[in-house]
């Protein structure tokens, strides 16, 4: 990890000198991106703080940070996006949209786990507030291969001529979880 001091958090001049030279500045962005793959967040390095509470960035640099951070990482923005925007929330509106198929999968992904273990019907509309919210349609969902069951693990297959492609619904039948299957359809999954 690129480290400035031992004990204190680095001024607002060290942080900008920093940030102004180019192999470091690629440290940095290395670092906050290593810390996405690996977590999900920016847990492991200190340096988006740093960034914020220093406020060396301007708008379009956090949109350059923002975008080399998902490119480099490797991780869905979903899952850490709310934390860059808290750092820098003058840039928002200037970042570029989420993914929609990013989204769909996301939330497809969430819900087969829900459903697969059979979690409480809150956890189930926790995530269909969160696809309202985001103005993703149910029915946008990703479809599973019906393997998915065996596997234990979300197989896709939006295919929906396949005999093997089934919707949440089918499968939370499939694996008894009722109240999903209800909730699911009272949101207008088919």
């Amino acid at each position: 990890m690129l480290t400035v001091h031992e004990n204190d958090r680095p001024s607002r001049e060290e942080v900008a000198a920093l940030w102004a030279d180019p192999e470091v500045r690629k440290k940095i962005i290395h670092e906050l991106a290593r810390s996405l793959s690996k977590v999900g967040s920016f847990g492991l390095s200190e340096w988006l703080d740093y960034l914020s509470q220093a406020g060396v960035l301007s708008n379009d640099k956090a949109v350059e940070l923002y975008t080399a951070l998902r490119d480099e990482s490797g991780r869905l923005e979903l899952e850490w996006r709310a934390e860059f925007v808290a750092a820098f929330p003058h840039a928002e509106s200037l970042l570029p949209p989420l993914d929609v198929s990013e989204l769909r999968d996301y939330w497809a992904g969430r819900l087969f786990n829900v459903v697969f273990l059979k979690c409480g019907a809150e956890h189930v509309s926790a995530i269909l507030r969160e696809l309202q919210s985001q103005n993703v349609p149910i029915n946008s969902l990703t479809r599973l291969d019906i393997s998915s069951i065996q596997m234990g693990g979300p197989l896709w297959n939006d295919d929906v001529n396949d005999p093997n492609s089934i919707s949440l619904v089918q499968f939370a039948e499939m694996v008894e979880n009722h109240e999903a299957a209800r909730l699911l359809r009272s949101a207008g999954m088919v």
